[in-house]
């Protein structure tokens, strides 16, 4: 409903400039952060989601800190973090936490950029699918992208804010072809709101669908090539007085 996602826009918004609110919880606050999930191939088997944040520490000694991952098939193919190692990961519901050693120690208002790369197999094979961030700590900015297969057909792109409940189709302004063909379709939000999901839900041709395509065109080369040899038969004209009307009425002897 609109007026809701307005009311809680103003609420956040107000929230923000209250002193004992602003501290929000969590060992650091999110300057910036760029979350990009890559399709790799037209069928979805093979992604990569890559996360870059630039954070400011809003507590002394830490250590270590906690990445969560979620989604469909083979979520931890492979997985990479920088700076710092994963030293435990184990599963609470339908999400895994990783728990990723810094190897130094982090106090107040120190800054750092942390990147964490996941390798997806099999999570991407639906006609309609869907990727999701969570604002689980307070955050300036955000870059929220998805990459797609030039060789697949995207039929629509959403965004969808949960908690505002609220769906903004991501038309032209949102979408930028790359050199190579491939399509990155972005969304940016300068406040997101704390604890909100933003999904990314699209919806694209279906292998039925591009089989069909193929097939077509498959087709009408054959016809084209049995219409050249024909051509390539009669083009001359013919003399058999009994084919003479088949070449003219095939039009091959203009």
């Amino acid at each position: 409903m609109p007026y809701r996602a307005t009311l809680l826009d103003i609420a956040f918004d107000v929230a923000q400039r209250i002193p004992l609110v602003t501290k929000f919880p969590g060992i650091y606050e999110v300057l910036s952060y760029d979350a990009e999930l890559e399709l790799r191939d037209t069928n979805g088997r093979t992604a990569i989601y890559r996360k870059r944040q630039h954070v400011r520490f809003v507590q002394d000694n830490i250590i270590a800190y906690q990445d969560t991952a979620w989604g469909d098939g083979e979520i931890f193919a492979e997985y990479h973090c920088s700076p710092g190692v994963e030293v435990d990961r184990y599963r609470e519901g339908h999400r895994y936490h990783i728990l990723i050693s810094l190897r130094e120690t982090k106090n107040q208002n120190d800054q750092a950029v942390l990147n964490v790369e996941w390798l997806i197999r099999g999570g991407f094979t639906k006609s309609v699918e869907e990727f999701q961030v969570d604002i689980d700590h307070r955050t300036r900015h955000l870059n929220f992208t998805v990459v797609f297969p030039a060789e697949r057909v995207v039929k629509q792109v959403s965004l969808i804010e949960h908690n505002a409940n609220r769906t903004t189709k991501l038309a032209a302004d949102h979408r930028e072809q790359l050199p190579d063909g491939r399509y990155r379709y972005v969304w940016v939000s300068k406040r997101p709101r704390l604890y909100e999901t933003y999904i990314m839900r699209w919806e694209w041709s279906t292998a039925i669908e591009e089989q069909e395509a193929e097939s077509f065109v498959a087709l009408i080369q054959q016809r084209l090539m049995k219409l050249n040899r024909l051509r390539e038969l009669y083009g001359e004209g013919t003399s058999i007085p009994a084919l003479k009307p088949y070449a003219q009425g095939f039009d091959f002897t203009r």
